[in-house]
């Protein structure tokens, strides 16, 4: 055998040698977080969605009536209420934060059929999304369909007085957004079935004027000065925001329409959505949800620019240090850090 075959044989020889001592590389294995656990909802505690991931709440949870629509946080901070429509039953939803232990308790109309006791002249049976604070104990609440605005203690739910939308006139009234003034004690409420803006005396509760609003307007927000009151309508033919100048007493002037959002539908692919939410930041500029997203205009209704979260927007509020607007797009909650302040409550 000569040299090269010799070292061909070797070098095979070593090189069988060395494959076999390496090991083959373990197959790569995937597994969800939850293993071979199913799907389960817990509240309050970690769950498990379908495909196996795991999610926990940030912070503490608590259930509310079903349906919840509208929520207000009081003043103080101590008491939050939500307005729950349904189906089947209404109800105010109260969370006491008073102490370390936080207690949670519901205040719940009447059935539909349900017949009214002896001697009651509340027949409360319905809520709508308003809701708005007197003080850090006495709250404010749309009826929705019955035309009425409740005036309630709260924890208790006591019954202050109503406010009644049918006065006058005036009927089939739909007590729906609610604004109220603390310095005047002017009560703005918007009635979604009359197209119009209702003025009470939050003292007497007496109807003081009424306004024509755009169709269907659904949200109201005041100025940071208190000259302005503004009424997002949400009807998807012509959806506007209007303006209504307010004198030193709270009365309400002639209102125009401060921006017309009918030109942003269809400018981009997937921009619906209408004027649901409205919030006004310390400068004075809304913050009113609309096609695509959330529009920021200026007082005088100029566009200032759009958030645009790729998915159509119903509300937006602000939270944590007041520099961080939340927005309920579709079945995400979002976030965005601003450099403008917006109210808390």
């Amino acid at each position: 055998m000569d040299q090269a075959i010799l070292r061909a044989v070797v070098g095979a020889a070593l090189a069988c040698a060395a494959w076999g001592q390496q090991r083959p590389a373990p197959a790569l294995e995937f597994r969800a977080p939850a293993g071979e656990r199913t799907a389960a909802r817990r509240v309050g505690a970690e769950s498990i969605l379908p495909g196996g991931r795991m999610i926990e709440p940030l912070g503490r949870q608590y259930a509310t009536g079903p349906g919840a629509f509208g929520l207000a946080v009081s003043p103080d901070g101590k008491y939050a209420v939500t307005a729950d429509g349904g189906p089947d039953r209404y109800s105010l939803t109260v969370l006491d934060m008073t102490q370390d232990q936080w207690r949670l308790s519901r205040l719940d109309a009447k059935r539909r059929n349900e017949k009214a006791a002896p001697g009651d002249d509340d027949d409360w049976r319905s809520v709508f999304l308003g809701l708005a604070w007197e003080d850090g104990t006495k709250l404010f609440a749309s009826e929705g369909n019955s035309g009425r605005v409740r005036h309630v203690a709260i924890p208790s739910g006591r019954l202050l007085g109503h406010f009644h939308l049918n006065d006058g006139d005036w009927k089939d009234s739909y007590a729906s957004d609610i604004a109220y003034d603390g310095e005047r004690k002017i009560l703005y409420v918007a009635d979604q079935a009359n197209f119009r803006v209702a003025v009470f005396n939050a003292r007497t509760r007496k109807l003081l004027a009424s306004v024509k609003a755009g169709r269907l307007p659904f949200k109201l927000a005041l100025s940071p000065d208190r000259k302005r009151l503004y009424v997002a309508n949400s009807h998807r033919p012509r959806p506007v925001i209007m303006a209504y100048p307010l004198d030193a007493s709270g009365a309400i002037g002639t209102g125009t329409v401060l921006f017309d959002a009918t030109p942003l539908f269809g400018d981009r692919p997937g921009h619906g959505g209408v004027p649901d939410g409205l919030k006004v930041d310390e400068r004075g500029n809304l913050w009113a949800t609309g096609p695509g997203g959330v529009l920021i205009l200026s007082p005088e209704g100029r566009l200032l620019g759009r958030l645009l979260p790729g998915h159509t927007t119903a509300n937006c509020a602000w939270g944590d240090d007041g520099r961080t607007l939340y927005l309920t797009s579709d079945s995400i909650l979002a976030r965005v850090r601003t450099r403008v302040a917006g109210p808390l409550r």
